[in-house]
């Protein structure tokens, strides 16, 4: 059975000669009395008179005189002599407009590096300025570009939440409405709800009233109405700012009941929350509610 199959892959090609790891070939590694060891040392020799056939035809070749090299397709030269034509030469691999967007690309990366290398700085006017060409830049289409615009935008984030005071460079109200929403979402995220209606008021400001009309549609007021440390007039002032730009509402008002948020709730129930599920504990109907907000606004 071992002759016959070893047969069978010898006549199927088998390359007899392939070495295993310790340099070895097939009947190398056999033993005189192996029964198939005549069928493989056959094939071997075979193989290896192949082998040294072609190596003389392989050395045999002439060598390429300076002429052949200088001219090494000498009928296409002299069809281009024909018509009086040049063959055409490779065209630039910094032509077209894959290698502009490479340096454009590289441009913006090298925006972006300065301004890492620089955020240290007290002044950040140019850094702020470096990365908003990033992000302007009109070949958005790239996939390195997207890359390199969404590390600036975080970038720009990282750099106004960290401070404290909450003014706004004017260069940052150039980028547009769909950019600048993006650095609403990550001051919503940090809850850093002051840095988040300086930052719609700025744009609003320099772009009109109707600028990021809804921007907050993705958001909820619910975190804002349980954050602890914002006084309630600044949360009435937030929740107002959300729910006009579209923001989710629909526990809220349930949300600022549990608070004892009272001129929140007034305010949801003036942009038309619906109270009729609305209670303060097990049992309460929407009444006990609207008594306690009478109370509340009125002693």
């Amino acid at each position: 059975m071992r002759v016959t199959i070893a047969e069978l892959l010898i006549e199927c090609g088998i390359n007899v000669l392939m070495t295993r790891k310790d340099g070895r070939i097939a009947v190398e590694v056999m033993s005189v009395s192996d029964s198939i060891r005549n069928t493989v040392q056959n094939a071997t020799d075979l193989a290896m008179a192949i082998e040294r056939h072609k190596e003389p035809a392989k050395s045999s070749k002439a060598k390429p005189t300076q002429a052949d090299q200088e001219n090494p397709h000498p009928k296409q030269h002299a069809r281009a002599g024909q018509t009086g034509q040049t063959r055409p030469t490779n065209s630039s691999s910094d032509a077209g407009p894959g290698a502009n967007r490479r340096r454009e690309c590289d441009e913006c990366e090298g925006y972006l590096q300065n301004a890492q290398r620089s955020t240290n700085y007290r002044n950040l006017t140019s850094v702020y300025k470096d990365l908003v060409k990033v992000v302007k830049a009109n070949h958005k289409q790239d996939e390195r570009h997207r890359t390199l615009r969404a590390e600036s935008i975080k970038l720009i984030a990282r750099l106004l939440l960290a401070k404290n005071e909450l003014e706004i460079p004017d260069c940052i109200t150039d980028l547009k409405a769909v950019d600048f929403k993006e650095l609403v979402f990550f001051a919503a995220e940090a809850r850093k709800w002051a840095h988040l209606s300086n930052l719609v008021y700025k744009f609003k400001e320099q772009k009109g009233r109707d600028a990021l009309s809804r921007f907050a549609e993705t958001l909820s007021v619910d975190e804002v109405i349980e954050d602890a440390d914002m006084a309630e007039s600044c949360k009435d002032e937030l929740v107002r700012l959300l729910v006009s730009h579209g923001a989710h509402r629909e526990t809220a008002l349930q949300k600022a009941a549990q608070e004892n948020c009272w001129k929140v709730a007034l305010t949801l129930l003036d942009f038309g929350a619906n109270p009729s599920n609305l209670t303060l504990s097990e049992g309460d109907t929407p009444l006990h509610v609207a008594v306690t907000i009478a109370l509340e606004k009125d002693p």
